[in-house]
């Protein structure tokens, strides 16, 4: 299996993800704030983060933030599309060798299931091992996963769409593989005719895998939840957002 990563996170992952917008980082951010009792001035790493929108919305809220990706192209539109916050330092860097120092973040997010992306288990508990080593000790570790049970449960194996733009997508789920993955096939078409092909595959970790994984590394007063919301974790919750803090 290739690095898929390097290939799928392009400037059209965006358009693809549109609905996942500034307004839901919003509240996802306010809510992290809340629950962590967060104080303005802390320092937040966000990693990766993408077109950066988690990472503007703790900028926002005066927290000096990084924000660490390794794609180029959504780098340049955090940086280029929505200006300079002096509170706010974008990196391009891997998840498996963080270009930051030890033991330097308040609190280290891992957001939107972006765990799990390497394709092996020592490459991803590396890049666990990596995020935890940036944290601060009293700081806090916030991943935010798929829930195992629930994409199990309510896999929707094939699904056809169109952006605001006018892009006719094509998308093809399976989990395969033990441990198992999931794995997306998905296809473009532009309003010019031009296609497109992408691909991803991530780990399916349970909730009980990662919790575990979390406290071989040393983690402690481990919270677990369903939603952006506060939601008490269950097996029917959309999501799994864990969060450990490092002592």
């Amino acid at each position: 299996m290739t690095e898929w990563f390097r290939e799928t996170f392009e400037e059209e992952y965006l358009e693809l993800y549109a609905h996942r917008d500034e307004e839901e980082a919003e509240r996802t951010v306010g809510w992290l704030c809340t629950e962590l009792e967060l104080q303005q001035g802390k320092n937040v790493l966000d990693s990766p983060c993408g077109g950066g929108r988690h990472s503007r919305a703790f900028a926002r809220r005066g927290f000096l933030t990084v924000g660490i990706d390794l794609s180029r192209d959504l780098l340049y539109h955090a940086r280029i599309e929505h200006g300079r916050n002096e509170r706010l330092l974008y990196v391009r860097g891997d998840l498996r060798a963080l270009p930051v120092a030890s033991n330097a973040f308040d609190l280290v997010t891992n957001l939107f299931s972006s765990f799990g992306y390497f394709e092996t288990e020592e490459e991803n508990m590396l890049a666990l091992s990596e995020l935890v080593r940036a944290t601060r000790r009293g700081g806090w570790l916030v991943i935010d996963f798929m829930n195992e049970p629930h994409v199990r449960a309510n896999l929707v194996e094939r699904t056809e769409r169109v952006t605001p733009d006018g892009w006719e997508v094509t998308e093809e789920r399976r989990i395969t593989g033990q441990p198992p993955r999931i794995e997306k096939h998905g296809r473009i078409r532009f309003p010019s005719g031009k296609m497109r092909r992408f691909y991803e595959s991530v780990r399916l970790y349970t909730p009980e895998e990662l919790s575990k994984a979390m406290q071989r590394m040393g983690l402690v007063n481990l919270r677990l939840f369903g939603d952006y919301a506060g939601t008490p974790y269950s097996s029917t919750a959309p999501r799994a957002i864990f969060m450990g803090q490092k002592p």
